[in-house]
């Protein structure tokens, strides 16, 4: 089987979901600036740059914690779904 005809696991397609989501306040920022460019009196370049500073020390990082998928996550949410004694496929619908 080709890599192209290779279907991607869900937990794969999880994770670029995820990366995709955290890179989105980037983009944002950067499409308010240049619509409100700083030129214009209504948002100082220094004020965008801050910002800018802001999301990318803070805003990045924590969502980055938040939202992806790691085997801790993995392994509590299974703990939970297993807790009344059946058995859960977690990991194998994952890794599938």
């Amino acid at each position: 089987m080709s890599a192209a005809n290779a279907v991607p696991s869900p937990g794969r397609t999880l994770r670029v979901l995820a990366l995709a989501l955290c890179a989105s306040p980037l983009f944002v920022l950067v499409a308010v600036v240049l619509v409100l460019p700083p030129s214009d009196g209504g948002l100082s370049l220094p004020v965008a740059a801050g910002v800018l500073a802001l999301v990318a020390a803070a805003g990045v990082p924590s969502m980055l914690f938040h939202v992806l998928v790691r085997r801790s996550t993995v392994d509590r949410v299974r703990t939970g779904l297993e807790s009344g004694g059946a058995r859960s496929s977690l990991e194998e619908g994952l890794a599938a």
